[in-house]
């Protein structure tokens, strides 16, 4: 019995790691266009930033369960590309952490929806002390 319980236990847990939260589904695909700076009194000049979301088929939807697509997020700027994790977009939050390329440590995003539709907020974590970012979702597609 105990052996059973064990056993559900793990695939319940490595099913949760698998599968992206059902509120990060929701987010827009596209191109999610803004620009990030230094908090003060460092160099305040903004650059641009950006999140590409997209959606693929999922292989093992099957096992899985829920819907047949996994979302896939990246943070860009500048140059630089990482991919997103523990994403959550819900009640006006879009929160996300990434892990810079050649640094230690991840940096966490926490972003709030303003009253132009943008979302802006902080990331901050590893060696990138406070920047703050704006991002606008991508318009949606037209109506076919």
């Amino acid at each position: 019995m105990r052996s059973l319980l064990r056993g559900t236990v793990i695939a319940a847990a490595i099913l949760w790691c698998f599968c992206p939260p059902a509120a990060a589904q929701d987010l827009a695909v596209g191109t999610w266009t803004g620009t990030m700076r230094n908090a003060p009194p460092r160099n305040p000049q903004p650059r641009p930033a950006g999140l590409i979301v997209k959606k693929g088929l999922d292989p093992h939807w099957r096992w899985r369960g829920g819907a047949k697509e996994l979302l896939g997020v990246t943070f860009r700027w500048q140059q630089a590309t990482a991919e997103a994790s523990n994403v959550l977009f819900a009640e006006g939050r879009l929160s996300y952490s990434f892990t810079p390329p050649e640094q230690d440590g991840t940096v966490t995003c926490d972003l709030k929806r303003q009253t132009d539709g943008s979302y802006g907020g902080e990331c901050k974590g590893a060696d990138w002390g406070v920047r703050l970012i704006s991002l606008s979702p991508p318009e949606p597609e037209p109506a076919k």
